[in-house]
């Protein structure tokens, strides 16, 4: 499997909530506040989420880089 591909893959295993999360923040460019409303979460929750989501995917990419 390519590095690429590996990386699809780190996408692919998230929960369709997260990738939901991810795109509307990260594809889309919204705001915390729109994504918020939207999913009827606290701003607060949604940051937190979104942290934990991408410290989650940077550290399963390092490991990736390493082998």
């Amino acid at each position: 499997m390519t590095r690429p591909d590996r990386f699809r893959a780190l996408l692919r295993d998230l929960t369709a909530d997260d990738r939901i999360l991810l795109e509307c923040r990260i594809v889309d460019g919204w705001q915390y506040n729109d994504i918020a409303t939207r999913l009827g979460v606290s701003r607060d929750v949604l940051k937190h989420r979104v942290h934990q989501i991408r410290t989650d995917l940077r550290r399963k990419a390092k490991a990736l880089q390493a082998s």
